[in-house]
């Protein structure tokens, strides 16, 4: 096993750099054996508060059942991860009440000082990955036996970005570095991400075959955010060897995994094309004589996260890229071009079952080139083969590495420094290692050695006291608060583009109410598809926003240096809304009410105002009741 670390190694080599300060004893320090865990403590946390990951069958390390009656409150402050959980303990059912802390191995208890710390006082709970020696007076809760029974599970699919975490705050702990290298910097830590990725698939290969491996990550890929969970399950629970002894063809594949996915229509619709009739009832003619027991394993529509898709995205195309990939797996390692190129094939010449189109790919060059440097890359560095790092193809930029380049270089940096794949890739894990768990300080700490051999930092800039993240709430200004009823009287609000700001980008405050003030938006599925809907556009991003019966309060901002006008932007997801509910046209009120928030205006007061439109309407007592709240990204002020 040491070798194959030692290959890892070797094809990262400036990895070692980014992990421990220095090139020496690198291979000391990654030369473990297999048992090693190559996430991050995070991802437990993110397993832990997310009752869809979190195991049901879950015991302690005496072998007790434990039944999760409340995982906690997350908690960003020192002290426990979670707060004020319950859990029932053993057959009996003892009810334990306490906080909660996470760690990899139990050894990290004593390693972190927690037991000296008056903050863990009144922790009861040590939810371990790894069972070891439990700590005296803490009921320790190990992880690993039971996520390993559940071949579904997977790591992979916990977007950690997607949970609570700390506002980073302090100086911008990289300004005053030469330019070249910060790059060096950067593609150290790329080398270090794509490292772990080779690693997790090495560890995957212990028990699987690499082709299987390789598989279950295409699957996955294809999956894009939303919906890489189905279609690994898909790809777990049908083997690709299997796969192609069921089928000869790739449409014959489409319809086993179409099949499998729960998305197959059962009835032709009228307004269906001529050429989507006939296909269909081929894939119908192929499924329906497979065996009972994969019927029994499709999964159901409601697996998927469907609303806001565009078409070109939706599963039903991407299963088809997957059934050309199920015959060339591991060719794809050494000919990534076939990534994007397909024979001739139905979904080829249509956008849905009902439009056809112009020749449309399945999988665009942006996806195959995150396919190429998140997946072929580690799967050659894992199974031996030739890399070359100098290639990565380039990938466009994002809210994860546009914030971590804001927080390590303060706004006046040249995003030339990050113009590299390699660089972008060590932004992202920067951003994991050390943004988004609040670590700065620690980074300026253990990368001094790094930083003094670079460059001396000097001049530091200040990054101001509550600046968060593209991905947190912004503690910035916002307008005045609106008084009760107090709506524009104007037919149509007037618009004005927003006021470009140096290295900053515009907070707008937006109201959109339904068609002649209806009241229908207050339902969880409205809720979720408006939240689909808006995570569906690259132009534009959504923070913090409220749901009321007629209308809608939110934060938004441009993502993009020329993005859609809000006015197109807002007419897009109206769209993608009410194409889901035609029984409830006309939906919207013409446009919206929109307006920029100004420096001298507290953002933070405008939120508390809007969070308390329920309790003024007498729908509840207390804002934090709303169910139909919340935030989806955090606006850089």
């Amino acid at each position: 096993m040491n070798l194959i670390f030692q290959t890892l190694e070797t094809a990262f080599p400036r990895s070692g750099l980014y992990r421990n300060g220095n090139t020496e004893n690198t291979l000391h320090e990654t030369a473990l054996p297999f048992s090693r865990f190559p996430w991050r403590e995070r991802h437990l946390q993110c397993l832990w508060a997310d009752p869809r990951n979190r195991p049901t069958a879950l015991q302690t390390s005496e072998g007790e059942t434990v039944t999760v009656e409340h995982p906690g409150d997350w908690n960003l402050e020192p002290g426990p991860d979670f707060l004020n959980a319950a859990l029932l303990i053993g057959k009996e059912k003892r009810r334990v009440t306490g906080d909660l802390e996470i760690h990899i191995h139990p050894n990290g208890w004593n390693q972190h000082g927690h037991a000296d710390d008056p903050n863990f006082s009144n922790t009861r709970f040590h939810v371990v990955y790894f069972q070891g020696l439990e700590i005296p007076g803490l009921i320790q809760i190990p992880l690993q036996e039971t996520l390993a029974t559940d071949p579904k599970f997977s790591f992979d699919n916990i977007d950690t970005a997607a949970f609570p975490y700390a506002i980073p705050s302090g100086n911008f702990p990289m300004v005053g570095i030469d330019p070249d290298q910060k790059t060096e910097f950067l593609e150290a830590a790329g080398e270090e991400r794509l490292r772990l990725k080779a690693e997790r698939l090495t560890l995957a290969m212990q028990s699987k075959e690499p082709e299987q491996v390789l598989w279950e990550e295409l699957m996955a890929a294809l999956g894009y955010k939303n919906n890489k969970a189905p279609f690994r399950k898909i790809a777990a629970m049908l083997p690709v060897a299997r796969l192609r002894a069921l089928a000869s063809t790739p449409d014959e594949a489409y319809a086993i995994l179409l099949g499998l996915s729960g998305c197959l229509p059962k009835n032709l619709d009228p307004k269906w094309t001529p050429e989507s009739k006939t296909f269909i009832r081929k894939v119908w003619d192929f499924w329906w004589k497979q065996s009972e027991d994969l019927h029994e394993l499709a999964l159901k529509k409601s697996d998927w996260i469907l609303a806001g898709i565009r078409p070109a995205n939706h599963p039903i195309r991407r299963l088809m890229a997957a059934s050309f990939y199920a015959f060339q797996t591991l060719e794809l390692c050494n000919h990534s071009s076939h990534l994007t190129q397909f024979a001739s094939n139905h979904w080829n010449t249509h956008i849905s079952w009902k439009t056809k189109c112009a020749p449309t790919a399945l999988v665009g060059q942006a996806r195959a080139n995150a396919i190429i440097t998140n997946i072929l890359i580690p799967f050659r560095a894992a199974t031996g083969q030739e890399i070359d790092r100098s290639k990565l193809p380039p990938e466009p930029s994002n809210a994860i590495i546009r914030q971590t380049a804001f927080t390590l270089f303060s706004p006046d940096h040249s995003a030339k420094i990050y113009k590299s794949a390699l660089a972008r890739q060590g932004l992202i894990q920067i951003f994991h290692d050390y943004v988004i768990t609040h670590r700065l300080d620690e980074l300026k700490i253990k990368f001094g050695g790094i930083t003094s051999s670079l460059s001396e930092i000097t001049n530091p800039v200040s990054l101001p006291e509550g600046t968060l993240s593209s991905m947190s709430v912004d503690s910035g200004d916002a307008v005045p608060p609106i008084k009760k009823n107090e709506y524009p009287t104007r037919k149509h609000p007037a618009r004005h583009p927003p006021i470009e700001q140096p290295n900053r980008m515009p907070i707008i405050f937006l109201t959109v109410c339904t068609h002649k003030r209806k009241p229908i938006l207050v339902s969880e599925e409205i809720h979720q598809t408006l939240r689909s809907a808006w995570g569906s556009s690259d132009q534009w991003i959504v923070g913090k926003y409220i749901i009321m019966p007629d209308h809608i309060h939110l934060f938004c901002s441009p993502s993009t240096n020329e993005p859609l006008s809000i006015q197109q932007w807002i007419a897009f997801w109206k769209r993608l809304v009410s194409q889901n509910y035609p029984e409830l046209q006309p939906m919207w009120q013409r446009d919206g009410w929109d307006t920029q928030l100004r420096t001298n205006e507290s953002y933070s007061e405008k939120w508390q105002y809007v969070q308390n439109n329920p309790v003024r309407a007498g729908l509840i007592e207390s804002p934090e009741d709303w169910s139909y709240q919340g935030t989806l990204n955090h606006l850089l002020w």
